[in-house]
């Protein structure tokens, strides 16, 4: 075997010296600075995509924050129009109610059960027209808040 002859290992050693040089010399002047530049240019650019990622997610807690308040102060002016609607509409369908009693509290004992029956029904037919009346109005405020807070 050629590489085992001992008169040829100082032309082996020197060649393995230059080749050696020539690939270091390659890799150190060329590859390195290419690879540096590419890391460098890729560490640029994850920083930025990291400071707008950074900088978007606080815009978007900030908006986040500001609906939820909004929602809740638009939850909490609902209920107060809601709890007004339904305490105005239970005191003039009492007082209505009670319009019909003295209405007709001069009239026989007969006719004046017929008529609190019939003002019961027209006071329950009420009733069940604020429920309707009040969801309506609600489903219409609800959209109302949300066109605002869109």
């Amino acid at each position: 075997m050629p590489q085992l002859d001992t008169s040829t290992f100082a032309s082996q050693i020197f060649w393995m010296f230059v080749g050696f040089f020539l690939v270091y010399g390659f890799v150190s002047k060329v590859l390195v600075p290419k690879m540096e530049q590419i890391f460098s240019n890729r560490s640029f650019y994850m920083d930025g995509v990291q400071k707008t990622t950074s900088r978007l997610k606080d815009e978007a807690d900030k908006i986040e924050r500001e609906s939820a308040a909004t929602l809740e102060n638009a939850k909490i002016e609902i209920a107060g129009v809601e709890s007004g609607i339904i305490s105005d509409l239970r005191e003039h369908s009492q007082r209505e109610k009670e319009k019909l009693h003295r209405l007709f509290s001069n009239k026989s004992k007969i006719e004046s059960d017929l008529l609190v029956q019939a003002s019961e029904r027209i006071f329950s037919d009420v009733s069940d027209n604020l429920d309707e009346t009040v969801d309506a109005a609600m489903r219409s405020i609800s959209c109302s808040v949300r066109r605002k807070s869109s």
